[in-house]
């Protein structure tokens, strides 16, 4: 009996990478929420898989079931459309020229944010005219590049201010998994925008919160030499101690 060759039964863009590079593109897929900035480093790993059949596979996750869906009705119920409302205003004077404003609500909003042209053009307004952090904006219907432009979007934000603990994942906007996520993201963003004040924001200035900044003091030589004499109220003190009350027997 002939033994068959099973390696053409395979792609050919699998026969060329290496068992460990195969086994992080199976992470990758069952790993979802690891998207945060990793897409770009796969498409430049793995230039040559066509990454749609991937996309296209990540796009089509079902409804949530059962504890899941407990969990995601809890995570749905923090979107603020108050905030929402704000949080068009800004972006859309922000940005200005042509900006479209969507119909309100929580997919809508999700909708009009989660191909990344958006995002990527507010963090680039923030940022001198030569100076943008992202260089080139294309729209596209590509699932892999949308969040490509989203992972772009997070780490301009991040290298711009906003702390990693404000930032959201990629899955939380393109699958609509925690929008409330992406509004705490935009607010951080827009008052580290208003706390710098380099003459970049555009809108009210009352929509966000300045963030607090520390008061640096500074002490002559002389005034440090006068603390080292002092004694802290922590070490204790005797004053008005005496032997009155006691007695010797």
């Amino acid at each position: 009996m002939q033994k068959t060759d099973q390696t053409r039964f395979l792609p050919p863009c699998l026969l060329t990478i290496s068992t460990q590079s195969l086994c992080n593109i199976i992470y990758f897929l069952i790993n979802p929420t690891n998207l945060r900035y990793s897409v770009d480093l796969f498409s430049l790993e793995f230039p040559y898989i066509d990454w749609r059949i991937i996309s296209a596979a990540m796009a089509n996750r079902g409804p949530s079931y059962g504890l899941s869906r407990e969990v995601q009705e809890k995570i749905d119920q923090k979107y603020d459309p108050d905030l929402e409302h704000r949080l068009l205003d800004w972006i859309v004077a922000q940005c200005g020229g042509s900006m479209e404003r969507p119909q309100p609500g929580k997919q809508n909003f999700q909708k009009w944010l989660m191909d990344g042209t958006v995002l990527c053009r507010l963090i680039n307004s923030l940022y001198p005219r030569g100076k943008e952090p992202i260089k080139k904006i294309q729209e596209t219907q590509m699932a892999f590049k949308q969040m490509e432009k989203i992972s772009q979007f997070l780490q301009a934000a991040e290298a711009y201010g906003v702390t990693t603990t404000d930032i959201f994942q990629t899955v939380d906007l393109w699958e609509g998994k925690d929008m409330a996520a992406v509004q705490r993201t935009l607010m951080a963003l827009g008052s580290v925008a208003v706390t710098k004040d380099d003459g970049h924001y555009r809108g009210d200035r009352d929509w966000f919160h300045r963030k607090a900044q520390g008061y640096r003091r500074e002490f002559t030589d002389e005034q440090l030499r006068q603390g080292e004499s002092l004694i802290g109220l922590q070490m204790g003190s005797n004053r008005g101690a005496s032997q009155w009350s006691f007695s010797i027997r």
